[in-house]
């Protein structure tokens, strides 16, 4: 669409929503905005991956941003109950609803090895990457 307000011209293109279903019943939605637009996916595995990804590094969710979001950088878990968990498996960090996570692994010997910690999710929270990409999480169906 084009505006024209006191004298200045604005263009602003409008991008669809991406939605991607890893398939099965969705059990929660991932709302967010990376350099590829606006995306939505509809989580129905019991858990996923989310980060940039990378040759070496397979992730459910591919986040397209920069380097400051890891490329493993949150893991996100349904137990058997239907509550939600996140891990923390990145080097810049992770909040949800603004309070930082603890690390989902300890260095050893300069490897990573999971540390086993685990943060429960409510049912709607806002997870940020780093403060760079911002996922608005909501839990759909128990």
């Amino acid at each position: 669409s084009t505006q024209r307000v006191a004298g200045r011209t604005t263009v602003r293109k409008d991008v669809p929503t991406e939605i991607r279903r890893d398939g099965g019943v969705p059990l929660a939605r991932l709302t967010f905005e990376d350099d590829s637009g606006r995306r939505i996916y509809e989580m129905s595995s019991e858990s996923i991956t989310v980060g940039r990804g990378g040759s070496n590094r397979r992730v459910d969710l591919r986040i397209d941003s920069s380097a400051d979001v890891s490329r493993e950088h949150i893991s996100i878990r349904r137990d058997r109950s239907g509550g939600f968990y996140v891990s923390d498996l990145s080097m810049l960090g992770t909040t949800v609803n603004g309070t930082p996570l603890p690390k989902g692994y300890d260095e050893v010997d300069g490897s990573r090895q999971p540390n086993g910690v685990e943060t429960p999710l409510p049912d709607r929270a806002r997870i940020a990457l780093a403060d760079t990409v911002f996922i608005d999480f909501e839990i759909i169906s128990t």
